[in-house]
Formats: C-alpha cells, structure tokens, sequence
C-alpha cells in the first residue's frame, strides 16, 4: 500500500507538479476502497501495487529510455501474475501504453524479458512445488471455466470490481468529484 501510494506521488510529482502528487497521493490513501483492501491480509493489496508500479516503471521507462526501469516493469508485469493468476487480464489494461514505445519499439524487448524471467521463475518453482511447471495455470484455466465462464457470485462474478467502481460507490468515496 505504501509502495502503491509512493509511486502514485513519483508519477504525478513528475508529469504534472509537485503538489499534484501530494494531492494524489493523499487520495489514494484515504480512498475507502484502498484503505479496506490495503489492510487485509490476502492478494488484492499486492496486485493493485503491481499494476501501477507497472505502469509507472513503463512510463519512467519509456520517457527516460532506460532499460533497468524497463526490465524492472516486466518484473512487476510478472509479479501480477505471480501474486493473483487470475489477475494477469490485467496485463491487457496496459496494453493502451505501448503508444509510448511508438519511437522505441527496441526498448519493449527489455519489459519482455523480465516479463519471460517471470514466468520461467514461475514454472521452475511450480515444477519443484507440484512436478509440473503448467500445475498453476492449468488450475487456474480450470477455475475460470468453472466461476466465470460457468457463472460465478460474490468475489468470482466477473462484474465484481466493476460493482464496486460504478454501482457502490461507497467504496471509492468522492474521488470522482476531485477530478
């Protein structure tokens, strides 16, 4: 949660003003939703900090044209998948942000790389864990057919952020109003 609401303050510090970055920090960390999230103990806390470091260390990465906050993006890319499987649709979220690799297209390799590392890690410590590098994911393919293509309520519906994010809005408080 800290890490999330620091890199919220490092990106906004720098594409718009210091103070932004104040203020944005500051709303992500008095958000209901985050502060309800941030303080459980399960998954959701680590990849909602995943995703954005992600996005930052891509945007860094690509304005700045180094290659470690790059490859570092590919490992937090990783890290999504690591932490949450199911979470890995995240990965088409940041899809919208290879615009920024329009003039550098050579540089994506090094967000590939960590994300391939990432992944053979993965499958390396599922092979020692299960005796099979695919055991997760073929658990996870098994656990999307049988909650969201075959239906799923609670916390497995499919509209279940969406819920939250449009519909009850009680859990991001009046972030839409500081637009």
């Amino acid at each position: 949660s800290l890490i999330e609401v620091g890199a919220v303050f490092w990106f906004a510090s720098a594409a718009m003003s210091r103070r932004t970055g104040i203020f944005s920090a500051l709303l992500l960390a008095t958000a209901p939703l985050h502060i309800a999230v941030a303080t459980r103990i399960h998954a959701d806390p680590v990849v909602s900090m995943f995703i954005t470091v992600s996005f930052v260390l891509v945007y860094f990465g690509t304005l700045r044209r180094h290659s470690t906050l790059l490859f570092s993006a590919g490992l937090a890319i990783g890290g999504i998948f690591w932490t949450k499987e199911l979470a890995a649709v995240t990965w088409f979220a940041l899809l919208p942000m290879l615009w920024l690799f329009r003039y550098q297209w050579r540089n994506l390799i090094y967000v590939i790389i960590g994300i391939v590392l990432m992944m053979i890690l993965h499958g390396l410590l599922m092979q020692t864990i299960a005796g099979d590098p695919l055991h997760l994911i073929k658990v996870v393919l098994n656990a999307v057919k049988r909650n969201f293509v075959d239906g799923g309520d609670g916390e497995d519906s499919p509209i279940y952020y969406l819920r939250y994010m449009f519909i009850d809005l009680r859990h991001v408080g009046f972030l839409g109003y500081f637009r």
